[in-house]
């Protein structure tokens, strides 16, 4: 019985013991999944009670791309399950050297990767009290694809970029529900977040709080400026439904809250609240350089920069400074602000609509602006008061407009420089209308404008990318004659903007009548998606670009009966249309016609370089160019160019040229369309030939349509390019019809038609340089000559000679014939005498 007593407390010690170890062991921390493409649910590949072992291996092979292919993993997937710490140090970790999850003791995202971090509300702190170098709390690659979701990021301080999250070039970072709280820098930028280098940020939700930014300040001379707890470089930011709040400085920030510098911005339904209220307050809580803003539904209360009575000398504390920028602004109220003004505009452009300011100890505006247009429509103004200074300052005529404003007390400097009105613009007074619409289809928002600059600025302003809104409709009811400036000026579709221009028939019209730079009428962005229908396009000039339409890298543009005429480059390529690398080009109707090109041989009234162009139905006519130019109708260069049903005449007949058609290193699919009465003739002066086509290691498919009354010294070029030639009649050309310098390639002609070419210089039709590589396939020659026409496949000795080996050939062929016919008829006559022997008959004489 003892015994059995004796094992039964042994096995309750042990069970004891085993519960006391589980109780004490460490719990887990971190979780590592894989996100495998097109599925939901992750898979589990680790837990982990060490954040910083966790944190190495998710980054080690969401950093290593074979091994996330062989896995078949999209996504790392790391989630919390408590707070992270950095230690007393600020490091994150305790290696000597650090891991692939980490950069000089920092948070790292490796580049290239794809990563989602649910912090699921907790916090990640890296818990430093003084700056140090690269004191952010986590450190984002370049091209990194990142979701955070659902906590706080906290404690950077840093003496360079960012403090709480630093984002290199080209990532992609979406923060849904993230708090950016108490992180700070001191003589640089971003103490919340800097990114810069075409890198993207969405914040949804969430909020940036009591972040610090401090440095050194000393006016005019050599100053030391920390810029913006969030700081934008050449970036995209977008923020919907986050709080700014309690951000502070003890000196004077530039654009507190938000310093942006080549960048696009966007807030949505945004509060921005209660900062530089700590200490000494900041010059602006907004800064915006050479960047576009589009703000939606935000309110910007009790921001606190500097009185006129409190600035220091050199110091000029506003809510808004812009500078060389752009500004939409809609909904939303700005009141109980300080300094010296709400906006601040230096050579910007703003529409600002349906917004309340109110209520603030600081001016409305300060508008220093050359040619741009500030426009307040719908707005109320009230109440608005810096000791005794007007509250709306205007120092250049005709810069700003008011339509439909409560003005209330608001007083004015330069009152007869501001355009009020107050009358609705209906669709019968308007001269153009805007749409903007959802991805669903349905409009948000309408308006009529009469005039085109507030119509377009404001189309344009929400046309941006990331602005939330899937395309912008713009109806003219007018003729746009444009006003342009001393550098020019164009019509401008941002870059990566989606819209979609009924010109209803009417014109817009650059006016130049000289060449100048930016002279081109219209200028389609990077990435734009761009369609243009039933219009004219004209009146551009240009020195340094296209003169009608510059379409730049990547964008799509379909042009639907648009009339590009009458634009003018000079020393440039592009007179009418310039496409370029990687932009599509398609064109259904419409005409390219007397456009003209000047200057040191110049290229193409249509100018493809590498990029792509599609022709329906288009007629390019009357285009004139200079002694030097090349592709008179169409240039390519390292491009795909189709032409369908097209009409290519009277290009080139009041000027020498090189070529009407010229390309190198391209491809041309030309299908039923006709070339009529073009005239590249060649200066007289200059030994060049001029052509209708020079292709230069080109390949061309021509079939169909007609080639008919050209003046050309030759037709068609071919050097180095493979041709497939069917179905095309060539005849009644001024020209030499073919020259084919094909050392390796092979021109096919099909069922084609050559009769009639006089060419003024030289007495054959054709001239092939190279054995073999042209054939002849079933086409009629009519009076056509050859040199080497040996060189040609398809032509046998009888008919070569007919076609061009001189007279004496010719009689010894007719002779040769007359002779085979005199054979012949002895031949039926021996037949007959035969015959008649058969049958008894006698022979008579």
């Amino acid at each position: 019985m003892k015994k059995i007593f004796a094992i039964l407390v042994a096995v309750c010690m042990l069970a004891g013991a085993l519960c006391i170890t589980a109780f004490a062991a460490d719990p887990v921390v971190l979780r590592v999944s894989a996100l495998k493409e097109g599925e939901t649910t992750p898979v589990v590949l680790g837990e982990y009670t060490s954040f910083q072992d966790g944190w190495n291996d998710a980054m080690e092979l969401a950093g290593d791309k074979a091994a996330m292919r062989k896995s078949d993993y999209e996504r790392i997937v790391v989630d919390l399950y408590a707070d992270w710490h950095a230690d007393k140090e600020g490091d994150f970790t305790d290696e000597w050297i650090n891991g692939p999850g980490f950069d000089n003791d920092t948070i790292y995202i490796p580049g290239d990767a794809k990563v989602t971090l649910n912090l699921n509300n907790h916090t990640i702190n890296r818990g430093l009290t003084k700056d140090i170098n690269d004191g952010e709390v986590m450190f984002i690659n370049d091209d990194a694809d990142v979701i955070i979701n659902a906590g706080t990021i906290t404690g950077g301080y840093s003496n360079s970029e960012g403090g709480g999250l630093y984002i290199e070039g080209g990532a992609n970072v979406t923060l849904n529900n993230v708090h950016i709280v108490g992180n700070a820098v001191v003589n640089d930028d971003g103490a919340g977040i800097y990114l810069y280098g075409g890198a993207t940020l969405t914040m949804n939700g969430g909020s940036v709080l009591n972040n610090f930014v401090d440095g050194e300040y000393v006016p005019f001379v050599g100053e030391i400026e920390p810029f913006g707890v969030i700081a934008a470089m050449d970036s995209t930011v977008v923020f919907n439904d986050v709080t700014f709040s309690g951000n502070y400085t003890h000196t004077y920030a530039r654009g507190l809250v938000l310093y942006a510098d080549g960048s696009n911005v966007i807030m949505n339904r945004c509060t921005v609240k209660n900062n530089a209220v700590t200490d000494i307050v900041a010059e602006e809580i907004i800064y915006a350089k050479d960047s576009r803003l589009i703000v939606t539904d935000t309110n910007f209360i009790s921001n606190n920069t500097l009185t006129v009575s409190e600035n220091v000398y050199g110091v000029d504390p506003r809510l808004f400074y812009l500078y060389d920028s752009v500004l939409s602004m809609t909904g939303g109220t700005i009141r109980e602000n300080r300094g010296d003004e709400i906006f601040y505009f230096y050579d910007s452009k703003a529409n600002i609509k349906g917004v309340t300011i109110t209520d603030n100890a600081a001016r409305v505006m300060y508008v220093n602006n050359g040619n741009e247009i500030v426009n307040l429509e719908g707005c109320t103004l009230g109440n608005n008061t810096v000791g005794t200074e007007k509250t709306v300052v205007v120092l250049s005529p005709n810069t700003v407009t008011m339509v439909d404003c409560e003005l209330g007390d608001t007083t004015f400097t330069n009152r007869e420089y501001i355009k009020i009105t107050s009358s609705e613009v209906t669709r019968e007074e308007a001269v153009i209308g805007v749409n903007v619409i959802r991805a669903d289809g349905t409009s948000i928002t309408s308006g009529y404008y009469k005039d085109f600059v507030s119509g377009w600025d404001f189309a344009m302003d929400h046309a941006v990318a990331n602005s939330g809104y899937d395309r912008i409709i713009v109806d003219f009811y007018g003729d746009w004659n444009v006003v342009r400036g001393l550098l020019g000026g164009a019509v401008e579709i941002p870059e990566y903007a989606k819209v979609t221009l009924n010109m209803n028939g009417h014109t817009i019209n650059a006016g130049l009548v000289g060449d100048g730079l930016n002279g081109e009428v219209m200028y389609i962005g990077v990435g734009a998606d761009v369609i243009i229908n039933d219009g004219t396009i004209t009146g551009g000039y240009s020195n340094n670009g296209a003169g009608g339409i510059h379409i730049k890298e990547n964008a799509i543009v379909v042009l639907n009966n648009v009339n590009v005429d009458k634009n003018a480059t000079d020393g440039s390529n592009g007179a009418g249309i310039a496409v370029y690398d990687g932009a599509n080009l398609t064109m259904n109707g419409g005409s390219i016609s007397q456009n003209e090109i000047y200057g040191f041989f110049p290229y193409g009234i249509l100018y493809v370089n590498e990029a792509t162009a599609t022709l329906n139905g288009v007629t390019i006519s009357g285009n004139k160019g200079c002694d030097e130019a090349e592709g008179v109708a169409i240039y390519a260069d390292e491009s795909a160019v189709t032409l369908n049903n097209c009409i290519v005449s009277d290009n080139g007949t009041k000027s020498y040229s090189e070529s009407i058609i010229g390309a190198d290193d391209s491809t041309l699919i030309i299908n039923n369309t006709d070339f009529i009465n073009n005239g590249a003739v060649s200066d007289p002066l200059d030994p060049d030939y001029s052509h209708l086509f020079y292709l230069e290691d080109c390949d061309l498919t021509l079939t169909g349509g007609k080639i008919t009354g050209n003046k050309a010294d030759i037709l068609i070029h071919l050097y180095r390019t493979p041709a497939t030639i069917q179905g095309v009649t060539i005849t009644e050309n001024e020209s030499v019809a073919l020259d084919i310098i094909n050392p390796l390639d092979k021109a096919t002609l099909i069922e084609c038609v050559l009769d009639k070419n006089s060419p003024v210089k030289y007495e054959e039709d054709v001239f092939v340089e190279v054995k073999g590589s042209v054939e002849f396939k079933n086409c009629e020659l009519g009076d056509t000559t050859f040199a080497n026409a040996d060189n040609i496949v398809g032509l046998d000795a009888g008919v070569a000679s007919i076609m061009g080996e001189g007279s004496f050939t010719t009689i010894l062929l007719l002779l040769s014939l007359a002779t085979s016919f005199a054979a012949m008829a002895l031949t039926i006559a021996n037949n007959k005498k035969k015959g008649a022997l058969a049958t008894g008959a006698e022979d008579e004489e």
